[in-house]
């Protein structure tokens, strides 16, 4: 998978742990997922007005085709927020832009307890 990562600064843990949940996203990587997650997790596709739980988190979350790309342009952080702006390219050339808003379970940012997702396709017949 081709990568484009922003560079971050040296002392910016939650930047680099919201790079990391995206990298797994893209690599469809479901348990490190639910280790990034409270067990109040709750994610928010704004488009479909799908909500899952940490419970119900399974391979539904990921794209219909294998992401080939994925490049984040900004990822910025703030006490217990976060978001992510980027795009992803699928297996069938279809690419997405998305936006994902973070919600932390504390300030210390170890652990994602909301994300809410805009992401529409920029290239769909």
């Amino acid at each position: 998978m081709k990568l484009s990562i922003p560079k971050g600064c040296d002392n910016a843990p939650k930047k680099d742990f919201l790079v990391t949940i995206n990298i797994a996203y893209a690599r469809r990587d479901l348990d490190a997922l639910l280790e990034a997650f409270t067990d109040k997790f709750t994610w928010h596709w704004v488009e479909t007005q799908k909500t899952v739980s940490k419970a119900d988190l399974n391979t539904s979350v990921f794209l219909e085709y294998p992401i080939t790309a994925l490049s984040l342009e900004k990822v910025l952080t703030h006490g217990r927020e976060g978001a992510v702006m980027g795009k992803m390219t699928c297996e069938n050339g279809t690419i997405y832009a998305f936006s994902d808003f973070y919600a932390f379970s504390g300030a210390k940012g170890d652990k994602v307890k909301s994300i809410t997702r805009f992401i529409i396709p920029l290239n769909h017949e």
